[in-house]
């Protein structure tokens, strides 16, 4: 199950889901789309989620699975559970990668 979090994005085709609802999904083990933040304050693995994809405008995404691998993609510090991820991307405190990735390079060349 995944859920996938549109901050600054709207699309009219998408059915969001509100807190409520969305945790009704995650007990069902339902994917969904919301606009909520406060999902990512939720364990992946943990609470049964696989991960959680924030997408921005512009097709930015941050997965908090590889959030809490410190791999250095979205934050040169290191991510503990203890933090507070909402206020860290609310301050600003990652950086987006691009969607596709490599993937999008490959295809202009």
């Amino acid at each position: 199950m995944k859920i996938t979090i549109h901050h600054d994005k709207t699309l009219p085709h998408i059915n969001y889901v509100s807190y409520v609802e969305g945790l009704k999904h995650i007990e069902s083990n339902i994917s969904f789309y919301t606009h909520c933040i406060q999902f990512l304050n939720m364990y992946v693995e943990e609470d049964n989620i696989k991960d959680i994809i924030v997408e921005t405008d512009g097709d930015k995404i941050i997965s908090i699975k590889e959030l809490f691998m410190n791999t250095g993609i979205y934050t040169a510090k290191e991510i503990r559970k203890g933090h507070n991820i909402v206020k860290l991307f609310l301050a600003n405190g990652f950086i987006p990668k691009e969607r596709f990735g490599n993937e999008k390079e490959n295809r202009n060349k």
